[in-house]
């Protein structure tokens, strides 16, 4: 897809092959529930977050605490479904997996407009050994990558049909922060569509990059108002996942309200100073990867002081915080024990 010079959807140009790739889709889950339940015990990776979403079911310590929630949950959530079984562990991944193949096939219709080349793309993924792989086993990495497909495909949506582009934009940002939620390493994906829109901007409009709204990426659609979609909107999705399930699962776990917030802001946290010191050290000061590094605080630093104030409405919903209080000495009785 040439982002400088998008050409206007046009769908009678060649035809949509969404029925073939729905039917690659289907076939790709038949070949993922032959078998499921085999092996027919914990492997590879499952060792770790299958007994994480246990832990999370029966709401004791939380275990796995270097990925962040979103993934874990959909697990766990197909454990209380579909049982304690390898099937009942493996049900989301390979359904997740299924759905990032059709939402793949959507993005490379809309960036390609070729019939050929989808079907063929569709086919090539549904084929691949990885993929196939991680939609069979119950690890994060499907959550993410399925999350991250569904935003290409809204992504490609908007610069191809710009009528439908801010509730495409609104979507993506949605299923970015789902990704982050999933599984941190889906940054490098979130920062790519951010990055290009600014880069194009940039080239194009000089110093007006920033509210200019003609021309590529998406026509009528300013820097700023795509900051607010695909980095703002992802980062608010991953601030209330984190905060908002640390939250009620300290509250239900029975912890005091000091202790809950303190989980719930150390969950929602990050690194930023790291990741702008990483970036201007490799980069230089000047670089785009130090601006872009900046993003993150700009918006972190609000969500976070916002999220004190929910924090202190939320305080009504644990139990009496009225501090215990040691009982007070009392002196000796005269004649007493000495």
């Amino acid at each position: 897809m040439d982002l400088s010079t998008p050409a206007p959807y046009d769908p009678a140009a060649q035809r949509d092959p969404w029925a073939w790739c729905a039917l690659i889709a289907l076939a790709f889950l038949a070949l993922l529930w032959l078998r499921l339940g085999i092996p027919s015990r914990i492997s590879f990776d499952e060792v770790h977050y299958v007994k994480a979403a246990k832990v999370l079911l029966t709401m004791q310590k939380p275990i796995n605490p270097e990925h962040p929630l979103v993934g874990k949950e959909i697990l766990a959530a197909g454990i209380r479904l579909f049982g304690d079984t390898p099937q009942g562990w493996r049900t989301f991944p390979a359904l997740f997996g299924t759905l990032g193949l059709y939402a793949f096939s959507r993005a490379l219709w809309l960036a390609s407009r070729r019939t050929l080349a989808t079907v063929a793309g569709t086919l090539l993924l549904a084929s691949n050994f990885m993929w196939f792989v991680i939609s069979r086993i119950a690890i994060l990495d499907v959550f993410m990558a399925a999350f991250c497909m569904l935003a290409m495909w809204m992504l490609a949506g908007a610069v191809r049909v710009p009528g439908q582009a801010r509730w495409r934009l609104a979507l993506a940002g949605v299923f970015l922060g789902l990704a982050l939620g999933a599984k941190w390493n889906a940054v490098a994906v979130a920062a790519l569509p951010g990055l290009a829109f600014l880069w194009l901007r940039l080239r194009r409009h000089r110093g007006r990059f920033m509210l200019a709204s003609d021309g590529p990426p998406i026509e009528g659609i300013s820097l700023a108002e795509g900051a607010l979609w695909l980095g703002t909107v992802p980062l608010l999705v991953y601030f209330a996942l984190m905060w908002g399930g640390a939250m009620v699962l300290t509250r239900t776990m029975r912890f005091r309200y000091p202790q809950a917030t303190a989980v719930s802001f150390t969950a929602a946290g990050n690194n930023f100073e790291l990741a702008i010191a990483v970036a201007i050290g490799v980069f230089g000061v000047t670089s785009g990867q130090a601006l872009a590094g900046v993003v993150g605080p700009l918006i972190e630093v609000p969500a976070l002081v916002g999220l004190v104030y929910v924090g202190l409405w939320a305080r009504r919903f644990f139990p009496d915080q009225t501090p215990h209080r040691a009982p007070t000495p009392t002196s000796p009785s005269p004649g007493g024990d000495r």
